[in-house]
């Protein structure tokens, strides 16, 4: 005889004595929050997290890395990025966010930007290793550091567009059409100096051409006195 299948109350007493019922729970609201383009490969990574849970540090990187920062689920995943890295290592109490690992997970989210914005980057945060970290202070920082990965991939994706040939190099003439786009776009104008736009030289490899648009674009939560600094 075919044994019948577990009752419901059995099944939910069994997610509560594994444990699983808190874990099952969190995912679901994580994939819904987040709505992942591959929401099995999220799945997947979210349970080998907590397998192995790593340090405060990567946990954090996680959740701030979870979703686009232009979602509503971000500031969850903010908040929740916060909290672990506020609470002590015993997970009691906070413990507070400290200057050094403040700088750690903006190296993180900075790892592969150009050091010619790295070092103006924490310029314009001015922490020490021992100062406490106030949660606006961190969302600000982390808001900044993702508009500027947003405009390398916005540069990148312009300049392999007027390099159709894959040359490495665009013209002058090229760059200047392009200011004049963004100047003529009430979306972007107003991110432009007008008295930065001008370029010497008659070609321009990604790099010069990244340089030139950093000089040139102001970021909200970035002062005059930073922009100096590219």
């Amino acid at each position: 005889m075919v044994e019948e299948s577990a009752s419901r109350p059995d099944i939910d007493r069994y997610l509560e004595t594994t444990g699983l019922d808190v874990y099952i729970q969190d995912a679901l609201i994580l994939v819904l929050e987040n709505r992942p383009e591959d929401p099995i490969r999220f799945l997947v990574e979210y349970f080998q997290t907590c397998e192995k849970p790593g340090t405060p540090l990567s946990r954090a990187y996680r959740y701030l890395t979870m979703t686009p920062r232009t979602r509503p689920a971000f500031m969850y995943n903010l908040v929740s990025a916060f909290t672990i890295l506020n609470t002590a290592k015993n997970g009691s109490q906070p413990c507070g966010l400290h200057g050094k690992e403040f700088a750690k997970i903006l190296y993180l989210l900075s790892s592969e930007f150009p050091v010619e914005v790295i070092t103006p980057l924490f310029k314009i945060m001015k922490k020490s290793d021992s100062d406490l970290i106030e949660f606006s202070e961190f969302r600000e920082a982390v808001y900044l550091t993702l508009q500027f990965e947003e405009l390398f991939a916005a540069t990148e994706w312009l300049f392999k567009g007027c390099d159709p040939d894959s040359s490495g190099t665009i013209s002058k003439e090229k760059l200047n059409t392009i200011m004049a786009i963004m100047q003529s776009d009430p979306t972007t104008s107003n991110l432009l100096d007008p008295g930065k736009t001008s370029m010497q030289k008659d070609r321009l490899s990604y790099n010069d051409f990244l340089l030139h648009m950093l000089r040139i674009c102001s970021l909200p939560g970035t002062s005059n006195d930073s922009d100096s600094n590219f």
